[in-house]
């Protein structure tokens, strides 16, 4: 026997259509927000602790960090300070992981470093402020992962300790104080450059940023 349907008034019906619209928007919202983040900045630090004792330590923190991302190059005797900034705090803290991989050995890159980054806010932005220790001389890749898969990844070269100082001679290593992380990381046309120009007028250098003003220069633009 065939039934009548009962009829749904259009009223209901916009209810209806009303309601599903709203679950669905409330399932896709959080899928949105979980997406892995956009790739951001590196900034790069290198000091030299050996011999200092751990109160030098804590005054020599670097506070000027310089954002690159090829060429990189640091010593075996130095320790490998780094930030990385993104542009926007709305993730979920807990879900972010740096992993540092060597390249050297094997036929497929060996991690031997996973840790968990904390967020900070400040003045330049959101920042992960991390470090490494002296790392033995290689070819290393540090990965930026969020909820375990990585959005963004850098390639760093540690060199045996005499190399830093086979290009430069003793003079200009002694009088201007020679920084293997600039030498090598903005190319030796750029440090050439540098020793007869001032860095401030510098061709070759509108690739490099800083993520904080240096000390000297925000003292100088204070006094203006």
């Amino acid at each position: 026997m065939w039934t009548a349907r009962p009829k749904i008034n259009r009223t209901r019906r916009k209810f209806f259509r009303a309601n599903s619209f709203l679950i669905a928007l409330s399932l896709l919202l959080p899928a949105l927000h979980c997406g892995k983040p956009e790739p951001g900045d590196f900034g790069w630090a290198a000091l030299n602790k050996e011999g200092m004792g751990e109160i030098e330590e804590m005054l020599l923190q670097p506070r000027d960090y310089r954002i690159r991302r090829d060429r990189l190059f640091f010593s075996e005797s130095q320790t490998i300070y780094w930030i990385y900034r993104i542009e926007s705090g709305s993730f979920d803290n807990s879900k972010f992981l740096a992993a540092l991989y060597t390249t050297g050995e094997s036929p497929e890159p060996v991690e031997i470093d996973l840790r968990r980054l904390e967020l900070e806010s400040g003045a330049g932005g959101y920042v992960f402020r991390q470090y490494y220790e002296p790392l033995d001389p290689g070819s290393y890749i540090l990965k930026i992962a969020y909820e375990s898969i990585p959005f963004d990844q850098v390639e760093f070269q540690v060199i045996p300790e005499p190399d830093p100082w086979q290009y430069a001679d003793n003079v200009t290593a002694e009088e201007e104080g020679f920084d293997p992380l600039l030498h090598y990381s903005t190319g030796d046309s750029a440090y050439e450059n540098r020793k007869r120009t001032p860095i401030e007028n510098e061709e070759g250098w509108d690739t490099e940023r800083w993520i904080y003003e240096p000390a000297d220069n925000a003292a100088a633009s204070e006094g203006l």
